[in-house]
């Protein structure tokens, strides 16, 4: 059961949307909205039809004044942004220095590091090397160079860990297959020699019928005689056995 704040939202939701459903060119947009939508939906269940007109109308309102605004933003920003790149200020500090990240010597830094080109080389030599590092100040590219060795060092530790990770994902992945390898051989010997033991307790128990069966079908012959009295054969086998 929703309580009453959660309809209020849900309605106010539902409202919200209806600002994206209607539109200026339908003749009657919070009529048509509610017949079509809004009416039956459980939101709006004790909510009168004039307080509806009346929220949508106030929601767009409040929308197109947002999209106007965003909008003047948007252009107050491109304007700066042009102004910005246009006048070469994006290049430079407040001081007047040639920003390091803006050019390209940063990439060849980078690069040039990464290679180890600076090696066993002083950051004033080192500077040297290149036409694109002769703008920055000695102090400044001293600065950027153990800043970028910092970084590398940082990104190959991250290498390593992520490296790290993986294998021992990947062991943990082969020691579970492994381990569900292992657990469904004992299972299938386990169903083998559950098998074979119903086996042999059937073959025991086929076994023991037989045998039931014999011994009955002794016990038959043996009452037969009794009542039928001895065979022509049984009474000359045993006149001869009494004659010896």
């Amino acid at each position: 059961m929703k309580t009453n704040f959660q309809q209020v939202s849900a309605a106010r939701d539902r409202c919200q949307q209806c600002i994206l459903f209607t539109n200026n060119k339908m003749r009657n947009p919070a009529e048509d909205a509610w017949e079509l939508v809004y009416k039956k939906a459980e939101e709006f269940k004790h909510v009168p039809f004039w307080q509806f007109k009346e929220k949508l109308k106030v929601h767009r309102k409040q929308r197109q004044e947002a999209s106007m605004k965003s909008f003047e933003e948007e252009l107050l920003f491109q304007r700066d942004l042009a102004m910005w790149n246009e006048s070469g200020l994006s290049k430079y500090n407040a001081r007047g220095e040639l920003r390091f990240a803006m050019t390209e010597a940063k990439k060849l830094l980078r690069d040039d590091i990464r290679r180890g080109l600076h090696k066993n080389l002083t950051p004033k030599e080192f500077q040297a090397t290149r036409v694109a590092y002769h703008p920055f100040l000695p102090r400044k590219f001293k600065e950027r160079v153990y800043q970028e060795e910092r970084y590398q060092r940082f990104e190959n530790w991250q290498s390593d860990k992520r490296i790290e990770k993986v294998q021992k994902l990947w062991e943990q992945e082969k020691e579970k297959k492994g381990k569900e390898k292992k657990e469904k051989e004992e299972e299938q010997k386990a169903e083998k020699e559950k098998a074979e033991r119903e086996r042999m307790r059937a073959q025991e128990k086929r076994k023991k019928a037989k045998e039931k069966a014999e011994r009955a079908r002794k016990r038959v012959e043996e009452m037969k005689r009794k009542v039928n009295g001895p065979t022509a054969e049984q009474s000359a086998a045993n006149k001869r056995h009494r004659a010896s």
